[in-house]
C-alpha cells in the first residue's frame, strides 16, 4: 500500500535536514520559530516511506512493524 523510499533518498534527505538545522541555528534562537521548525525537521528526518508519519509513529508504538 505504502511504497518505502530508496536507502539514498532517506540518506540525502537527512543530510538536508542536518544542513536546514545548521543554517537555522539563529531562528533557533526565537521560541515562537523552535517549536515549528524544529516539528517540521522531525517529521522530515523521520519519514522514510510514502506513509503519513504520525501513522508509522503510531504503529511503532503498537508495535506493528511498517
Amino acid at each position: 500500500m505504502f511504497s518505502v523510499y530508496h536507502p539514498m533518498t532517506i540518506i540525502l534527505r537527512r543530510i538536508f535536514v542536518v544542513f536546514t538545522a545548521i543554517l537555522s541555528l539563529p531562528a533557533f534562537a526565537i521560541p515562537a520559530v523552535r517549536g515549528p521548525l524544529g516539528s517540521y525537521l522531525h517529521r522530515f528526518w523521520v519519514k522514510s516511506s510514502d506513509k503519513p508519519v504520525w501513522m508509522q509513529l503510531q504503529d511503532a508504538a503498537n508495535g506493528l512493524k511498517s
